[in-house]
Order: C-alpha cells, then structure tokens, then sequence
C-alpha cells in the first residue's frame, strides 16, 4: 500500500531493553515475527546492535522505575543516535 501511494515507509524497531540472554520466550518471538513482517529488504532500523553496545558499556538504557524495559534512558539515546546517523535517518536534524 506504502508503495502503491508513492511514500515512503521507515520504521525503527526499539527491542526490549535488556540484554538478549534475558528476554522471555515471548519476547524473543515478537522480534523475530516483527522482523519477518518487515523483511529484509524494507528501510527498518533494528535498534538491538546500539542496545548491545550500550549494555557492554555497562550504560543504564532503561528510564528509573520503567519495570517493563521499554523507555530508553537519556544515557541510552546517543548510542541510537549514532546508529540512526550512521544510516543517514538522521541527516538534516539538529541533535547530538
């Protein structure tokens, strides 16, 4: 339909913001069903390589008191940033 209308359809997918060892069985098969929706050839940005980055710096990417790890921290953001730069989704933005 995207394509049918002449737009243009980029989606960030934001995993679960724990370490990938730590994700329930659920979890695991949301991911793996979002990327099979999404497929490998659409503009999706897959955020879990900046999480694993981050987690290995030993960076808190959850916000304080979020028990459902799905708010990233401010100490989170750089590493997506850096990522979604790299790709170029953020060119022309005016941010860190």
């Amino acid at each position: 339909m995207v394509t049918v209308d002449g737009a243009r359809l980029t989606v960030v997918v934001l995993p679960i913001l724990r370490p990938v060892s730590d994700w329930q069985p659920e979890y695991r098969e949301y991911w793996r069903l979002i990327l099979g929706i999404l497929g490998p050839a659409d503009p999706a940005f897959r955020l879990l390589q900046p999480l694993q980055e981050a987690l290995a710096d030993g960076v808190v990417v959850t916000e304080a008191g979020d028990t459902l790890f799905w708010h990233p921290s401010r100490e989170a953001a750089p590493y997506f940033a850096k990522y979604l730069r790299t790709r170029h989704l953020l060119d022309g933005v005016d941010a860190p």
